[in-house]
């Protein structure tokens, strides 16, 4: 396992590399740049009249070199931990994204969190009860939870929990001005979690439930049976672990598209995270905050993925990835 870790991180490298390039190369080859962004537009066309100013303008912030040079220069200082100034903010980009990174890691692991904790005991249900009244009933929840939009979950429940019932703040992580408490906090939370977290509790219901019925055919499952062993030490010590094999490898897959998902839950809810500050990013030209939330990204989705077999590995003991 520990060498198996070893190549993986190997292999980090070299994908951040290639990463950084091509989102490098993409936000610099759009129309615009940051001065464009940065100066009012009608006094931009005034200044169209002096170009030796706006050229001077260009040549402070290094915007006049060469895009290879351009993204050496970057890549010299990131990999020193300098991601370079906010162009909009006149703040380094670290301090920027270590204030956003936070309220993210919160809102998706709570989503996460809600996702396991409806997702995958609804599936063993429904397979456990298959054709029943009540297997039914979740197999049509979860053709609506794949069919309806995430922000229109979202929305709706913005307007039923918030507006309507007034059970739930619907913007922001805390009330403005009141002492900080942990009730506070969870209030603000429960929304945009919730909303967050329903999208992944469809497709973990849908996997555990096709992958535990699997299983639960198969010959050893029945020998356990034949044993006289009860149902439930069937099921949970026999059925399901083997079953939540597929199910790890789609959790994997779901980390990314939690943060995916927060870009626009975030918008929402007007959540101070990582998605609602990339769009702003986008929106406002700024390259070197735009690099730095992607870097961001791409690393936590790298890691992601090696906790993913990680763990894969340590459901199904019969892998032994230092034997490959």
């Amino acid at each position: 396992m520990g060498m198996y870790i070893l190549r993986r991180l190997a292999l980090v490298i070299p994908i951040l590399f290639f990463m950084s390039i091509v989102t490098f190369a993409l936000w610099n080859l759009a129309p615009g740049d940051p001065i464009d962004s940065l100066i009012n537009p009608e006094e931009l066309e005034k200044l169209g009249q002096y170009p030796d100013l706006l050229k001077d303008l260009r040549q402070a912030y290094g915007l006049d070199k060469p895009i290879w040079e351009r993204y050496l220069i970057w890549l010299r200082e990131a990999l020193q931990g300098n991601l370079g100034y906010s162009f909009v903010r006149h703040i380094p980009v670290v301090e920027v994204l270590g204030e956003r990174i936070a309220p993210t890691l919160r809102l998706t692991l709570a989503a996460m969190a809600i996702s396991l904790l409806l997702g995958i005991p609804l599936g063993v249900v429904s397979a456990v009860r298959q054709y029943s009244l009540l297997d039914y009933i979740l197999t049509f929840l979860v053709f609506i939870w794949n069919s309806v939009p995430g922000f229109f979950i979202a929305l709706s429940m913005v307007y039923i929990f918030s507006i309507r019932l007034k059970w739930f703040p619907a913007i922001g992580m805390n009330t403005t001005g009141a002492p900080p408490s942990l009730w506070d906090d969870l209030r603000h939370l429960i929304l945009p979690a919730t909303a967050l977290g329903l999208e992944g509790v469809a497709s973990l219901l849908r996997y555990t439930r096709n992958s535990l019925l699997d299983v639960l055919r198969q010959e050893y499952v029945t020998m356990a049976r034949a044993k006289g062993l009860s149902e439930s030490v069937v099921l949970l010590r026999h059925a399901l672990r083997n079953a939540l094999l597929p199910v790890v490898t789609i959790l994997g897959l779901r980390i990314p598209s939690l943060f995916g998902g927060a870009l626009l839950i975030e918008v929402i809810f007007n959540w101070p995270g990582m998605g609602r500050l990339s769009i702003q990013a986008m929106q406002q030209q700024d390259y070197n905050l735009i690099l730095g939330s992607l870097l961001f990204f791409g690393t936590l989705t790298l890691v992601a993925n090696l906790v993913t077999d990680i763990a894969y590995a340590y459901v199904d003991p019969r892998i032994r990835y230092d034997e490959a």
